[in-house]
């Protein structure tokens, strides 16, 4: 990613996306996920030149508007919020660094289940969200990356209007409680590694 590219995507995406990538830490599995320093331009230490846009990650939409600066989503410092879970599932594997979106914008809903109603409801909807979703990934992307979705939901609407564009492949979202940290982290590796032939470092 050079910088020129980067302030673009910024200046169209940054308030309602972000890239799978977080400052780490050996400290409580929540430390640092919100510090948006790395993508500071004028902090010597940025990622700009790791962040990637041949993968993509997509969740349905933002839960809580509390994104704030450019980049918050999927980085939130909310004691609620389970970012630290896709933190830990995704380091060391070709996903770090990634582009990571949303496929319905501005629309705030916890549940997903009440999204997919709306939808229901009111098919014009998605026809309008997707259509801006083709149009954002066009704009990031230099050619027709892999998208990996997070959740049932977001993964219905992706292969419903898209399975002739894109790779498409899911993960289980990771607000789900039903695994454990590790044991998200090895599921993940395991999709991961079937779509992109990766090997994850032996435990």
């Amino acid at each position: 990613m050079d910088y020129e590219k980067f302030i673009k995507i910024r200046e169209m995406y940054g308030d309602c996306a972000s890239w799978a990538i977080w400052q780490t830490s050996d400290q409580a599995p929540k430390a640092g996920i919100a510090d948006l320093s790395i993508f500071d331009p004028t902090n010597r230490k940025n990622v700009i030149s790791t962040l990637k846009t041949n993968v993509i990650l997509v969740g349905l939409n933002i839960s809580r508007a509390d994104i704030g600066e450019s980049w918050g989503n999927f980085h939130s410092a909310n004691p609620r919020g389970t970012d630290y879970k896709l933190r830990h599932a995704l380091l060391g594997t070709p996903l770090w660094g990634c582009y990571l979106t949303d496929i319905l914008k501005d629309y705030e809903e916890v549940k997903s289940s009440s999204v997919e109603k709306d939808l229901r409801s009111n098919p014009n909807l998605e026809k309008l969200h997707t259509k801006n979703f083709k149009v954002e990934v066009d704009f990031v992307c230099d050619a027709a990356p892999v998208i990996f979705s997070l959740g049932n939901a977001a993964d219905t609407i992706l292969r419903r209007n898209f399975s002739n564009y894109y790779r498409i492949h899911k993960l289980r979202h990771y607000a789900q409680t039903s695994l454990s940290l590790e044991q998200y982290k090895i599921e993940c590796e395991e999709i991961i590694s079937d779509a992109l032939k990766f090997k994850p470092e032996k435990k």
